[in-house]
């Protein structure tokens, strides 16, 4: 896997050759398989194979971050919302295109996405932005603030496996998984920042720690607003409830020093949720059927609501409300990039689910788009592709639904 890594870094502009780094990427991800295969052998007193764990699994994103973020330019943003604070100026207040910042601009100036729009991330992954910048105003620092928490991500994990229970050597289904490995180390996605503090979350409401629950998952949500999804939990329960103001107060002050700019905090997220499609099978399938947009997202947005509702009310394991809606979420999202794959990943160490965890390698297929758009066509997925994608990971969840339901028979069997 190591050396599998460095032949991807070697690669250079991954979007330029795109055949090669699927190649690469899927010899790395049947590698990653048949080492989840091992961890049932391991000894649950055994510690070693904890310490091979985390050996590889820094080795190989030290040398995925030596490559250049090719894939994905969310990195170049990051860097330019990090050096317009480091002026003084409130990243919410002007897009990148805006004249007024143009004194700010360098020679990787167009690589930033959607120039024409304000700043679409939250208060709280602006402030590593910045800091980032601080200690040195390259893409690189920036990377290496997101793969720092990507690491402390598998730490946190280990902790909750072992609350749980569980071996703490199943992090390895996180810690080694190829898109994990690619998504923060190589392309330097802001979600393992989200990530981390939504993991640091549920260890503390499996340790029956409301506070620091609480505040973690507020933090994740100021990182990325995705996290709000979770809140429902707490609501439904008198336990947490109380705790509830805590996140609405450290939401609120993650915006306080943006004040200057509230009419812009939300622009460019409705933008996103009004307009921005990719890579969905599902949106596909029913804005197919429905014919209006519009309506689509509206009736995906509901049934992700209620989904949520019904199982904030029936669902009592924290930990499982949270890969439920997760993975609910992903399916219905109008959207689904390859790095938000990444937010089930964590779940995967406590439920190795068959299909999960080969999407997790059947997603990167999604960037044959650059060969499409390289060569003058449009941004938009070939259909064949999704299928390749999708029908794999549907047939195995069928077959982990059947295998469930068989299994209860059975017990239903023998204890009559």
């Amino acid at each position: 896997m190591v050396a599998l890594c460095a032949a991807v870094t070697g690669l250079g502009s991954l979007r330029d050759r795109i055949p090669e780094f699927l190649l690469l990427n899927t010899t790395l991800f049947a590698c990653y398989v048949a080492a989840i295969g091992r961890l049932p052998r391991l000894s649950d007193t055994d510690r070693s194979p904890l310490l091979v764990i985390v050996l590889v699994a820094i080795l190989c994103r030290l040398i995925l971050l030596t490559g250049p973020p090719s894939l994905s330019d969310d990195v170049y943003r990051y860097l330019w919302d990090g050096r317009v604070q480091q002026a003084g100026i409130n990243p919410y207040r002007y897009p990148p295109s805006d004249p007024a910042l143009a004194f700010l601009r360098t020679p990787d100036h167009a690589q930033i996405n959607h120039p024409d729009l304000e700043t679409i991330y939250p208060p709280f992954a602006q402030g590593v932005f910045r800091a980032a910048a601080a200690v040195s105003p390259t893409v690189f620092a920036q990377k290496a603030a997101f793969a720092l928490f990507d690491l402390a991500t598998i730490g946190a994990l280990a902790a909750l496996l072992l609350r749980r229970g569980r071996p703490p050597a199943w992090c390895l289904i996180y810690a080694w998984n190829p898109l994990i490995l690619i998504e923060f180390a190589h392309s330097g996605h802001l979600d393992s920042l989200a990530i981390f503090w939504l993991v640091l979350a549920l260890v503390g409401l499996a340790g029956r720690r409301p506070a620091w629950g609480i505040a973690s998952l507020a933090l994740s949500a100021l990182a990325k607003y995705f996290s709000v999804l979770l809140l429902p939990y707490a609501v439904f329960r008198p336990s947490l409830r109380r705790w509830v103001p805590l996140f609405l107060g450290l939401t609120a002050l993650g915006y306080v020093a943006f004040l200057d700019s509230s009419r812009t905090w939300f622009a460019s997220v409705g933008v996103y949720a009004a307009q921005w499609e990719f890579n969905s099978a599902t949106f596909t399938v029913l804005n197919s059927l429905i014919g209006n947009g519009t309506w689509t997202r509206a009736a995906l947005l509901a049934a992700l609501l209620a989904w949520s509702l019904y199982h904030a009310a029936r669902q009592q394991d924290p930990v499982r409300y949270a890969y439920m809606v997760v993975g609910f979420a992903l399916l219905f999202a109008p959207t689904l990039h390859p790095w938000y794959v990444c937010w089930i990943v964590p779940f995967l160490c406590m439920y190795p689910s068959r299909a999960w965890i080969a999407f997790t390698g059947l997603v990167s297929l999604s960037y044959w788009v650059w060969v499409d758009a390289q060569a003058g066509g449009a941004w938009t997925l070939r259909p064949a592709l999704l299928a390749l994608e999708y029908v794999p990971f549907y047939a195995l969840l069928v077959w982990e639904a059947w295998e469930a339901r068989q299994a209860v028979v059975k017990r239903s069997e023998n204890s009559a």
